[in-house]
């Protein structure tokens, strides 16, 4: 596990400069303001969400059903909803593969558990029957 955080680490280290210059530049970000993104976070979200293009929400109920609701007419609001819909797509996606590994709710909880998360912060808030242990008679 700590070869693949490092691995990961290294990469991110090798390839954000490059990434990241499609939200920082200084042409990149007053081509957004000319589109009417006024603000960084309005024009970072926009153009990292941009090449989803019309968002497929084929088995996507999630980022569907929140797709189809009015845009808010506060900025705030908006962007707040169209992160939304982008959170419950990849959410959707995730639900998917669970599905498809034929591994339940329940099931994913635990396996994060054995991951990052601990079990006493999940196990109440997620659905997660446990065991506790009981007295033995007698004792």
């Amino acid at each position: 596990m700590a070869d693949a955080a490092s691995t990961a680490r290294a990469m991110w280290t090798l390839f954000e400069p490059i990434h990241a210059v499609a939200y920082f530049a200084p042409e990149a970000r007053s081509a957004l303001e000319r589109a009417g993104l006024r603000g960084f976070w309005r024009g970072h979200f926009a153009g990292r969400a941009a090449p989803l293009g019309e968002l497929d929400f084929s088995g996507r109920v999630l980022a569907s059903a929140n797709a189809t609701l009015p845009v808010p007419d506060s900025g705030f609001a908006a962007l707040w909803q169209a992160a939304t819909v982008l959170r419950e797509h990849r959410g959707d996606g995730h639900f998917a593969a669970l599905a498809a590994a034929d591994i339940d709710g329940c099931e994913a909880v635990v396996l994060r558990c054995c991951l990052d998360l601990r079990r006493e912060d999940m196990q109440p808030v997620r659905g997660w029957p446990g065991s506790r242990r009981r007295p033995r008679p007698g004792s």
